[in-house]
């Protein structure tokens, strides 16, 4: 055996000890800190000496290596340092990983390289340098909108994303850099002079790749216990649940390829996941019992009014007195959480209308399970108990390809912009919205649900946004120079939410309707696309959980105003709207919980944290005893709702 490889493998026996000792004996979980901190350190150097030694020692073999393949490691070399710059600019921060994963996939770039003449070689070359910064220039304008990374999977709502972010992408520095970067490197590849390729064996390319995956699992996060994989790397890297998370461990480069590879490969596990269903659901019992609310407004008509952005802040005696009449009339609960998923409004939508949560690791739901059906949704519910359930939206239907999800979540029928012959300008005020629906949506003759999203809370939060610009002089006469202009501008915005509230009052009062109608009022996410620095300084937000807590106001004209405390969140409201109408359903197929029922609720998020009111955590963290209920709920409600979305498993059909 060859020296060099045999000290190459003393040394890798020496780590794989070290992590055996770190995985047997001091896998982080709050006791041994220091000595954890000490072994992945030690790994880490450890493992950038190996990869020194191995491939650029001595200096004799860099010369007869990879001076002839320069052309590919100046491409290699510019991609990582475009991908470093966009994980700085974008506030995201590298793992131990990233080094040697990013190293590994150039390194297959090489051996591609290597098999090739040199015309081909850098044609193929630019190839991948075009294709990955392209890549990087549009993920830098997505996540100026998003502050996430898009997934090819969300190809489908390419043009809902763009037009959600009207208005709101700017160029910046780093695209002028990435354009300049391919020029530079095109000009330079075509300059290099004709080199004379080393003649190095498949075994020994070979080596070098398993070398390297070595280094990689050597340096990977692993979770405290075997089975709580969610958030380790290799469940990270199989599943890609979190794209941020991935770039920070494994590269932008690597994203590309396993983000490719999820889009196009098929599904095998269908059978298995009909199976899982099947068995848990036969084995579980329905243990949802009456309660004081129970039938509370059995056989009064819903108006279900999602708000689009709307927030707390924008509630005020003045400027919005009917959502102050909303919060101060009926049921506020003051401790509400809309958590935010991938595809943010679309996923609130199936939140609401499933008791499920929504895709995470499989693209948006509203694209990937757009043809999926639900026995026990929202409307399919009201619809058997002999209500006329509609959905309202100013926007074109198939935004979202909501033509399409709402027809499966039960709806008789989806009104839009067109059916409703809404104008371009008409449908950015909600007021004017309502008046082209209001028949429609409240009937005089039939029991209705009426499920109902606005646009006018939208951005951008500047003039350019009608309904913001229609009410900004009186929310600027309030508020004057204590307020920024662009928190003033959303709160003019949602003003139009409380014009289209007033008019709702009035027309149920003019049809004597009000008493016989429950009014809901929430929101389908925070308003993320606001200045996030004036919004968290403004609500005095420490952690970014925190940013999901939101209205939910629950009113009738008979009830007396009452402050609901406990826990809640989106999911929680489908099974807590059938108990207060007295509907029947299989509270088995909810995630959410009955907000009247003594069963405890907790938050979801798409990163598989959990929160339970007292404690935020993870599904890898090391749990104190108190913590295990939650932990195997929470574990068991991620795995039956991915699989329930996959297998399209409460389909009518």
């Amino acid at each position: 055996m060859h020296s060099k490889t045999r000290n190459i493998l003393y040394m890798l026996g020496f780590l794989v000890v070290l992590l055996g000792i770190r995985l047997g004996f001091f896998l982080k979980d709050g006791t041994n800190d220091t000595v954890e901190s000490f072994l992945i350190w030690t790994l880490f150097i450890g493992s950038f000496l190996v990869f020194v030694y191995a491939f650029l020692y001595p200096k004799a073999y860099i010369i007869y290596r990879w001076s002839p393949q320069l052309s590919t490691v100046i491409t290699g070399l510019t991609v990582v340092t475009l991908d470093l710059l966009f994980i700085y600019k974008n506030g995201m921060e590298v793992d131990k990983t990233y080094f040697f994963s990013t190293v590994f996939i150039l390194y297959l770039l090489f051996m591609g390289a290597s098999f090739l003449s040199l015309k081909w070689r850098n044609l193929m070359n630019k190839a991948v340098l075009l294709l990955a910064s392209i890549y990087l220039f549009f993920q830098d304008l997505y996540f100026q909108v998003f502050n996430d990374l898009f997934s090819f999977k969300e190809a489908g709502t390419l043009r809902e994303g763009v037009e959600s972010a009207e208005n709101m992408i700017h160029a910046s520095w780093y695209q002028a850099l990435v354009v300049m970067s391919v020029l530079l490197v095109f000009i330079l590849i075509k300059r290099l002079k004709r080199p004379t390729m080393p003649n190095y064996s498949l075994a020994s390319k070979l080596t070098s790749v398993f070398l390297l995956l070595a280094l990689i699992n050597l340096n990977a996060d692993y979770p405290v216990k075997l089975a709580r994989l969610h958030t380790s790397d290799h469940y990270l890297y199989t599943s890609v649940f979190s794209r941020k998370a991935f770039v920070e461990n494994y590269g932008s480069f690597n994203l590309i390829i396993r983000d490719l590879s999820q889009t196009l490969a098929p599904d095998f596990e269908y059978k298995g996941s009909i199976e899982f269903l099947d068995t848990h659901f036969e084995t579980q019992e329905d243990t949802h019992e009456s309660n004081p609310m129970s039938g509370l407004f059995k056989d009064k008509n819903l108006l279900y009014i999602v708000g689009e952005s709307f927030d707390e802040l924008a509630v005020n005696e003045t400027l919005t007195p009917n959502l102050y009449r909303l919060k101060q009339g009926g049921m506020d609960f003051t401790n509400h959480y809309v958590p935010v998923f991938p595809r943010t409004t679309c996923d609130g939508e199936i939140m609401m209308n499933t008791g499920l949560i929504p895709s995470i690791e499989d693209g948006p739901t509203c694209y990937t399970y757009n043809t999926n059906s639900y026995e026990t949704s929202l409307a399919n519910r009201f619809n058997e108990a002999g209500y006329l359930s509609q959905a309202f939206h100013s926007n074109y239907k198939a935004f979202y390809t909501r033509d399409l999800v709402y027809d499966g979540l039960g709806y008789e029928a989806l009104y839009g912009q067109h059916t409703l012959d809404l104008s371009d300008a008409d449908k950015r005020y909600d007021s004017v919205f309502f008046e082209h629906a209001k028949d429609i949506m409240i009937k005089e003759d039939d029991r209705f649900m009426s499920f109902i999203l606005t646009l006018s809370g939208h951005s951008p939060y500047s003039d350019v946004n009608l309904a913001a610009r229609k009410h900004y002089p009186e929310v600027d006469a309030y508020y004057g120079q204590d307020m920024d202009s662009e928190l003033k501008y959303y709160i003019a915005a949602q003003m139009e939410l409380d014009r289209m509230v007033g008019l709702v009052f009035e027309d149920l009062e003019a049809k004597n309707l009000l008493e016989e109608t429950v009014i809901v009022l929430t929101t389908d996410h925070y308003p993320y696309t606001l200045n996030q620095t004036l919004y968290e300084d403004h609500k005095k937000i420490h952690e970014p959980y925190q940013k999901s807590k939101a209205p939910l106001y629950i009113y009738n004209e008979g009830l007396t105003g009452m402050k609901i405390n406990r826990l809640t969140s989106s999911l929680d409201l489908l099974p807590t709207l059938l108990n207060l109408f007295d509907i029947e359903s299989d509270y088995r197929y909810y995630i959410g919980r009955d907000m009247f029922s003594q069963a405890p609720s907790q938050v979801y998020f798409k990163d598989y944290s959990v929160y339970t009111g007292d404690t935020l955590y993870s599904l890898s963290d090391s749990l104190e005893d108190g913590l295990l209920a939650s932990y195997e709920k929470a574990l068991l409600d991620y795995e039956l709702s991915k699989r329930i979305l996959r297998t399209d498993y409460l389909s009518k059909d």
